[in-house]
C-alpha cells in the first residue's frame, strides 16, 4: 500500500488509519525501516507522533461518547 504524506489526500487517509488502528502497524514498520540504518535523536520522532496521534484521537472519541450519552440521559 502507498502510505505517505506527499499530498492532501493520502496524508489524510495515512492519519486515518493510525487513528483507526486500522493497519498502523504496517504503516509504523515502513517508517521505521526507514530508519533502520541511520538511528539518532530523530528516531524517536515517528514513535512520539504515533502515540500522540492515538492518544489525542482516543481521547476525542471518549469525549464524544460521554456527550452523547450526558445529552441523551438529560
Amino acid at each position: 500500500e502507498d502510505f505517505n504524506f506527499d499530498n492532501t489526500g493520502r496524508a489524510i487517509i495515512s492519519v486515518f488509519m493510525i487513528s483507526s488502528l486500522e493497519g498502523w502497524s504496517s504503516f509504523f514498520s515502513l517508517i521505521m525501516v526507514s530508519f533502520e540504518s541511520n538511528i539518532n535523536f530523530f528516531t524517536i520522532i515517528p514513535i512520539i507522533y504515533f502515540i500522540l496521534i492515538i492518544f489525542i484521537n482516543g481521547f476525542l472519541l471518549l469525549n464524544l461518547y460521554v456527550a452523547t450519552i450526558k445529552d441523551n440521559l438529560s
